[in-house]
C-alpha cells in the first residue's frame, strides 16, 4: 500500500489560514445574514460534532473557538512562527 507523503510545510501554513476562518465564524460571524453562507455552516456544524465525540459534551461557540486557536498555535509552532 502506498503511504501518502508527509504533511508540508504549505500545507500547514494553508490550514492555519482555513482554520483562522472557521475560528471567527464561532465569534459570531456566522450569524449574520450575508456571511452565513450554507459552505460556513456546514463546516462549523461538522467541527462541532467532531469536538463533542471527543469532550463527550456538545460543544460551546466559545469552546470552539478555544480549540480551533490551540489547533492554530500548534500548527504555527510546528512552521517556526514562535522560534
Amino acid at each position: 500500500m502506498d503511504h501518502p507523503e508527509l504533511v508540508t510545510f504549505a500545507d500547514r501554513r494553508i490550514m492555519i489560514g482555513v482554520l483562522a476562518n472557521l475560528a471567527a465564524a464561532f465569534l459570531g460571524e456566522v450569524d449574520h445574514p450575508r456571511a452565513a453562507s450554507p459552505l460556513v455552516r456546514h463546516m462549523t456544524d461538522r467541527f462541532r460534532s467532531d469536538l463533542a465525540r471527543d469532550l463527550r459534551h456538545a460543544p460551546t461557540d466559545q469552546e470552539c473557538y478555544e480549540a480551533l486557536e490551540a489547533q492554530i498555535d500548534r500548527l504555527r509552532h510546528s512552521i517556526g512562527e514562535y522560534d
